[in-house]
């Protein structure tokens, strides 16, 4: 008989803090970049995708991260401080992306504003 997996939000939401923070760790310069950019579109559009910050980080050269899980994890701990927050999902543009489903995001006004100021 083989045994169901125990279930523990409270451990996978700690592992997910984790492996956001070691991705950011490891991209630390490239982070700054990324997370500069979030601020700004979140500034500038009511909403954005990570397609939009992918975009934005190549037209002002900023190089791709190490690894791809990075860009999610950039956006993940920019919403973890308060920055943004997640408001709905839409399908990627991106051809190479098959037009799977990515978050949409939007601005915490008042957060953003104190921080790009």
């Amino acid at each position: 008989m083989t045994t169901q997996p125990t279930l523990d939000l409270f451990t996978g939401l700690e592992r997910k803090d984790r492996g956001i923070a070691l991705v950011v760790a490891h991209n630390p310069d490239w982070a700054q970049w990324v997370r500069r950019i979030i601020l700004s579109l979140s500034k500038a559009r009511d909403t954005f995708t990570v397609e939009d910050v992918r975009k934005e980080a190549k037209a002002i050269g900023v190089p791709e991260p190490k690894h791809p899980n990075a860009w999610g994890a950039a956006l993940s701990s920019a919403a973890g401080a308060d920055h943004i927050e997640a408001c709905g999902y839409r399908k990627n543009a991106i051809p190479s992306a098959h037009a799977r489903v990515v978050r949409v995001w939007k601005a915490k006004a008042i957060h953003v504003r104190e921080v790009l100021e």
